[in-house]
């Protein structure tokens, strides 16, 4: 018989068990904590995407508002109007705006 076998079940008969209950609660306390980080994840994810929807949202509405500046003829209104798309255009690309 293998020694390291003898000295485990040696061990094991002292403890009366407790190996096993400790290797159960250490599996138990991984699976909790993969749940935990799968669970975070996902709501990262969900409102990284809700938080996308916005900013765009909002250089959609910038680039709109351009539009009928460059309509109204007004080179005051187009200038503000190109300035408010570029600046939602920056935002976005650098993941900042609230929503």
């Amino acid at each position: 018989m293998n020694p390291t076998d003898l000295v485990f079940s040696s061990i094991t008969s002292l403890t009366g068990g407790l190996v096993t209950d400790l290797t159960s609660a250490v599996i138990g306390l991984l699976t909790i904590s993969f749940i935990a980080f799968g669970s975070d994840l996902i709501i990262s994810v969900l409102s990284g995407r809700r938080l996308d929807k916005c900013r765009s949202d909002r250089v959609h509405s910038a680039f709109n508002d351009r539009e009928k500046a460059k309509e109204s003829g007004s080179q005051v209104e187009r200038d503000m109007a190109d300035s408010r798309y570029k600046s939602a255009l920056r935002r976005y690309g650098q993941g900042k705006g609230d929503c």
